[in-house]
């Protein structure tokens, strides 16, 4: 018990045990972006890496001749063409947000504007080849 004259030091409450402390109350929240718009562009660059991831697959590569004569020799697809693809179509035209997206992508490179298999792009490139070599050699006769 303090003495006359003497102050008794007051601690504060507990941080979190208050009921007037809230973090919230002390953020200006105006400064931070709409957490609601940067949570719905990470799920459409989700969604766009693994469409096109998809593209890029074995088992799309199998039958999408349209894919593999897009590839250069070298395995690249130019993005151009791929905005105009009906499910990417239907996410965005933006391409840089689809270059962006495919960045982080595991299974698809990104050089500028162009896309690749990471792995075992080379192995398309022949059968694409053979294809349309095939495709000339019954057209000649």
């Amino acid at each position: 018990m303090p003495t006359v004259g003497q102050v008794q030091p007051q601690l504060p409450p507990p941080l979190l045990t208050s009921p007037q402390f809230s973090f919230l109350s002390v953020l200006d929240l105006s400064d931070i972006p709409n957490l609601r718009s940067l949570a719905l562009m990470s799920d459409l660059s989700s969604r766009i890496r693994s469409q096109i991831e998809y593209y890029f697959s074995d088992e799309n590569l199998v039958r999408d001749h349209h894919l593999k004569f897009l590839m250069d020799n070298q395995g690249w697809v130019d993005v151009f063409p791929i905005v105009e693809f009906r499910r990417i179509k239907g996410m965005t035209d933006d391409i840089s947000l689809i270059l962006r997206s495919m960045v982080s992508s595991r299974t698809v490179e990104v050089q500028v504007c162009r896309l690749r298999k990471r792995q075992g792009w080379e192995r398309w490139i022949k059968k694409t080849r053979d294809t349309i070599s095939d495709m000339f050699e019954k057209w000649e006769h």
